[in-house]
């Protein structure tokens, strides 16, 4: 096989989740969050603060605007200076990483109990959840000789566009849609996959962007779906990650798709 997982039994570099508030977090929640640093330094010791500097222009008298609140990070540095695990809290979102893919089941019962754990200590404890994000990053490496060969990697289809196959090793494939989403959670699903292939030297290497966010048309309270279990975001999550092992299925070949062992957790 002319392309080879970045790991031994995956290809997955980073996962990404993040849950979206309908208000958006301030410098309240920020502070409440910072101050509750113990209940996860366990697992996340590092702390980063990002200042905020901000320039607004108003007539005479008129109020400034507030600056925005700047993002506040807790990590786990990996022995390479990569981030194992961050939770990171934005003026928009509460966002999970992690960058040591060991299956689906340990990624989301940590990410879960982050997110739980934040939920529980937010000064906007009236704060909803407007959108649930699940990213996956999977990387391919050509070990193939100087004859590149896409079709060792995708699969026909109508998702690739034929002139990809003629392109050579530099090439990208963005594309995006919403679907209804099937099950009885209300709302809609942007699904999105970006691949991009690069390099030099013979040294390519294909990124898998692969993007699902659900928004919702009810919006539950962040603290309450949190505190229960196997709640809406228990199904929420669990149905974005089948989802996103069904999305990238429809652009691997069929070998590829079991050297990954894309059908398993």
């Amino acid at each position: 096989m002319a392309f080879e997982p970045c790991n031994e039994t995956h290809a997955i570099t980073e996962v990404v989740l993040a849950v979206v508030g309908r208000d958006g977090f301030t410098y309240d929640d920020r502070s409440s969050v910072r101050a509750a640093h113990s209940k996860w330094q366990a697992l996340l010791p590092g702390l980063q603060e990002e200042g905020a500097f901000n320039i607004a222009v108003a007539a005479p008298g008129a109020d400034l605007p507030p600056p925005p609140m700047p993002p506040l990070a807790f990590t786990r540095f990996r022995a390479d200076g990569g981030a194992e695990w961050r939770l990171l809290l934005d003026a928009s979102a509460l966002v999970v990483n992690c960058g040591s893919y060991a299956g689906w089941e340990e990624v989301w019962s940590t990410a879960r109990r982050l997110f739980a754990d934040v939920a529980e200590v937010l000064h906007s404890q009236a704060q909803q959840i407007q959108s649930v994000v699940l990213e996956y990053w999977d990387v391919f490496r050509w070990t193939g000789d100087d004859h590149y060969d896409a079709r060792t990697l995708l699969k026909e289809s109508t998702l690739v566009p034929p002139r990809i196959f003629e392109r050579g090793p530099i090439w990208h494939l963005n594309q995006g849609w919403y679907v209804d989403p099937s099950s009885p959670i209300a709302g809609r699903i942007l699904q999105r996959m970006h691949i991009n292939s690069a390099g030099q030297d013979e040294q390519y290497q294909v990124w898998f962007n692969t993007h699902h966010r659900f928004d919702l048309r009810d919006t539950p309270n962040l603290k309450g779906v949190f505190a229960e279990p196997d709640s809406l975001v228990d199904d929420l999550f669990n149905h974005l990650h089948n989802a996103s092992k069904t999305l990238l299925a429809e652009f691997l070949t069929a070998e590829m798709a079991r050297r990954i062992n894309l059908n398993a957790d």
